[in-house]
């Protein structure tokens, strides 16, 4: 029997981490005409601007709300009623005003699945993209495909680093960082029978069967119970 150990991008923040690189992210905000750094692109919008300058959101209705960053560039501001979850966004400072961009409010990057020789990003279609680690050397570049996902070769770089994905869209630059898990344990089959299969994986993953629909929380001992639909022969690969 084929088994396939899957995670969502909602287990792999419980695997690795997403969270923001303030080292990184900080320095690059120099001018008024700089993109807007986001770091979280859904309620409340988080992310990098100039230090004290005042961000400003703008719904279709022209409502605004706003903040100010702190004296590092940080921001946090939650977004006013929105139209198909889009809000125009912009900087000012010292009587300058930055461009407007057009943001929309949900996540734009995750981890689709994470293996000890591979990440798999899901991200904006067609648009740019850089990684690099916490030290600021660049691990890998391109462009992310047609069907919003970009796969990165980690065979070689170790567990605990933080990689940071950079992506340009829509004058806006989005800053997501991922902490690599350390390798997870095998995954092995205690008991499998025509209707049931237990066994030992990861704590809090999700065990799915290839060519079957459902999927099974593993407990957080790492217990694996799986009900199967219906009856499978003996023999079933």
């Amino acid at each position: 029997m084929k088994v396939a150990v899957l995670l969502s991008a909602i287990l792999a923040i419980w695997w690795g981490m997403i969270n923001q690189n303030p080292h990184q992210v900080a320095a690059q905000q120099k001018d008024i005409n700089d993109p807007i750094i986001i770091t979280a692109s859904y309620n409340p919008i988080e992310g990098i601007a100039l230090p004290n300058a005042k961000i400003i959101l703008t719904d279709y209705l022209g409502n605004t709300t706003d903040t100010i960053a702190d004296r590092t560039g940080k921001f946090s501001l939650r977004a006013p009623v929105t139209y198909n979850g889009t809000l125009d966004i912009h900087q000012e400072l010292n009587g300058l005003a930055g461009p407007e961009s057009r943001i929309i409010v949900t996540n734009r990057i995750g981890v689709e699945k994470c293996t000890p020789t591979e990440l798999v990003l899901w991200c904006f279609a067609d648009a740019d993209i850089q990684i690099q680690t916490e030290t600021g050397a660049i691990l890998s570049q391109g462009k992310i495909s047609s069907d919003s996902s970009y796969t990165l070769d980690i065979t070689n770089v170790r567990p605990d680093t933080i990689l940071t994905s950079i992506v340009k869209s829509g004058g806006l630059e989005y800053h997501f960082s991922y902490t690599l898990p350390a390798v997870p344990p095998k995954f092995i089959v205690t008991k499998t029978t025509e209707y049931e299969m237990t066994g030992i994986g990861m704590p809090g993953a999700v065990t799915g069967i290839k060519d079957d629909y459902f999927w099974a929380g593993n407990g957080s001992d790492s217990s694996i119970s799986y009900k199967f639909r219906v009856g499978l022969p003996l023999g079933s690969k």
